[in-house]
């Protein structure tokens, strides 16, 4: 341990270690945001602005019997698509598939955590049943993972029910973290060579001042007087 704290303790390190350890701050977040806002933590004490719901797919359900099947069409107008599909209001639903990322992280964005949520909006004034909202869902996460329909298993899963959150790493926020979580350690420990610099650049200065014929404390004039204690401030004076 002695020999490890020896190498560190160089000015050298200490430079090098700054470096990398303010290279690795300005990078904060590196993590890719575009997609949509993030939710989580970089720096401590720094929060990201509150996530905004997205919703990449909006599709419409008709009832079909005693289930619901997707009609992934668009109409100009409310009327105009339940003409189109020959159906009265309380037979139609919209769906959206609500996505939102959160971040996590005490350095930077290490990790992401995609959630998605399923929203509702009867084209009715009637609330739905909850036995309707189930099978409303049901056959909604039943498109998404079809291939005939949203082609998406991996979200259709994620909506099923019971279904574990997915978390995704971010290896360069990762590698980031593992930098300071490494490195301020490491250039705290190559700081050894401080202390020492500092004694001698004391030392020095103090000889100096005695070379001079000045006290080391208060610079008063002390010629001849090589010993003893300075009569201006009281500091011992010994070579």
């Amino acid at each position: 341990m002695h020999r490890v704290c020896s190498i560190l303790a160089r000015p050298a390190v200490s430079i090098a270690l700054l470096a990398i350890l303010l290279y690795s701050l300005w990078l904060v977040p590196s993590a890719d945001t575009s997609a949509c806002s993030v939710l989580g933590w970089t720096l401590p004490g720094l929060l990201v602005r509150k996530a905004e719901p997205f919703s990449p797919i909006s599709v419409y359900l008709v009832r079909d019997g005693t289930g619901f099947r997707v009609e992934d069409i668009e109409k100009s107008s409310t009327q105009g698509l339940l003409n189109a599909m020959e159906k009265n209001a309380d037979d139609v639903i919209r769906v959206f598939l609500d996505y939102e990322r959160h971040a996590g992280g005490l350095y930077d964005v290490t990790s992401f955590d995609d959630e998605y949520t399923v929203r509702f909006r009867p084209f009715s004034t009637t609330p739905l049943t909850n036995e309707d909202s189930a099978r409303a869902r049901a056959a909604f996460v039943g498109w998404l993972g079809s291939r005939n329909g949203g082609n998406m298993p991996g979200i259709a899963e994620t909506l099923s029910e019971g279904a574990p959150k997915r978390w995704i790493p971010n290896w360069p926020g990762i590698a980031n973290t593992a930098t300071a979580a490494i490195g301020w350690p490491l250039f705290v420990l190559s700081l050894g060579w401080v202390p020492p610099k500092i004694r001698d650049w004391r030392a020095s200065r103090r000889q100096r001042a005695l070379n001079d014929g000045r006290c080391p404390l208060c610079g008063y004039e002390i010629c001849g007087l090589k010993d003893g204690v300075c009569p201006e401030c009281g500091k011992p004076l010994r070579v």
